[in-house]
C-alpha cells in the first residue's frame, strides 16, 4: 500500500511541477514530457496492485485450506465417536 500511495504522490509531485513551463510549447511536445514523466508511477501503481492481488487471494487460499483441514478434522472426531459408541448400523451409515 505504501508503494501505491509513493505512486500517487509521485504522480501529482510531478505534474504540478511539470506544468509550470507548458506556455508556448508544442502539443507533440507536451505529450512527450507528459508521457515519459507520468510513465514511472503508473508503473508504480499497476506493480503495487498486480503484488496486493497475489496477496489477497494467497488469503483466499489460505482461509480454504484451513477450511478443508477443519472439516476433516471434524469428520476425523465424528468415526472416533461413532467407534468409541459401537453402534454398528451408525458404522455402516458413515461408512457409506
Amino acid at each position: 500500500m505504501s508503494l501505491s500511495f509513493g505512486g500517487l504522490i509521485a504522480l501529482c509531485v510531478i505534474i504540478l511541477a511539470s506544468s509550470v513551463n507548458i506556455a508556448g510549447e508544442s502539443i507533440q511536445i507536451l505529450s512527450y514530457r507528459f508521457v515519459v514523466r507520468v510513465s514511472l508511477p503508473i508503473f508504480m501503481l499497476v506493480f503495487a496492485y498486480f503484488f496486493l492481488r497475489l496477496y489477497r487471494y494467497g488469503l483466499f487460499e489460505i482461509k480454504y485450506f484451513q477450511n478443508e483441514i477443519t472439516s476433516a478434522q471434524l469428520r476425523i472426531i465424528a468415526l472416533e465417536t461413532i467407534l468409541m459408541k459401537g453402534s454398528k448400523e451408525t458404522i455402516e451409515k458413515f461408512a457409506l
